[in-house]
């Protein structure tokens, strides 16, 4: 079960992924914990209004650990990945197999790591567009960030204005995570790979 109050009960015990959320969003309360209450507002994860409010689900001004993690991208992907095997598991046994995911051999080959002809949830979820993107852009900016901000402005990028503007969806004159893994999700091609009912990603936290 997972360690995170409320997150377990919400997806049970059918979540691979909990000890990552667990460390990642305790490193980011810790790194951005400016006043020390052991929360985060929207001033200290450096993101509007707008995008805090999905976060603080309980509207008291604080996201805790709990929330935080909740809106964590790989939660939402846990999340979609648990209702896929549901909606496809023709046979009831847990997992996917190409003709239930409606994949080719080639395609499938590439979410089975083990070779087992099998698709459990965690190589889903490792398949997932999301994932990949997510992991992209935190490398992008661990590699191109100088001046160590967590964020990229288009001079780190090496881009020009206009290309940045497309990125820069607060026009703060920088992009952060959320920013770069919608832009990268808009063009990336495949992204429809898993499932056709997904829609622009809401990655509020960059950790």
């Amino acid at each position: 079960m997972c360690n995170i109050p409320g997150v377990g009960n919400q997806w049970g015990t059918h979540y691979p992924i909990q000890n990552r959320l667990n460390y990642m969003t305790t490193n980011l309360i810790k790194d951005k914990d400016a006043n020390q209450d052991n929360v985060l507002n929207a001033e200290e994860l450096g993101i509007d209004a707008e995008a805090f409010a999905r976060i603080d689900r309980n509207e008291d001004g604080q996201a805790g650990r709990t929330e935080l993690a909740i809106d964590h991208p790989l939660s939402r992907i846990n999340h979609m990945t648990a209702a896929l095997i549901k909606d496809k598991d023709t046979n009831q046994d847990n997992v996917l197999n190409a003709e239930e995911l409606g994949i080719n051999a080639e395609t499938f080959a590439r979410i089975d790591r083990n070779e087992d002809g099998q698709a459990g949830i965690k190589e889903l979820i490792i398949a997932h567009p999301l994932s990949r993107i997510n992991h992209m852009s935190a490398t992008l900016i661990k590699d191109k960030d100088t001046n160590q901000d967590s964020v990229l402005n288009a001079e780190e990028l090496g881009i020009d204005a206009e290309t940045f503007a497309r990125i820069d969806r607060n026009e703060d004159g920088q992009a952060d995570r959320r920013e770069i893994n919608i832009h990268k999700f808009k063009i990336l091609s495949n992204y429809q790979s898993l499932t056709s009912e997904q829609s622009d990603p809401d990655v509020s936290v960059s950790v």
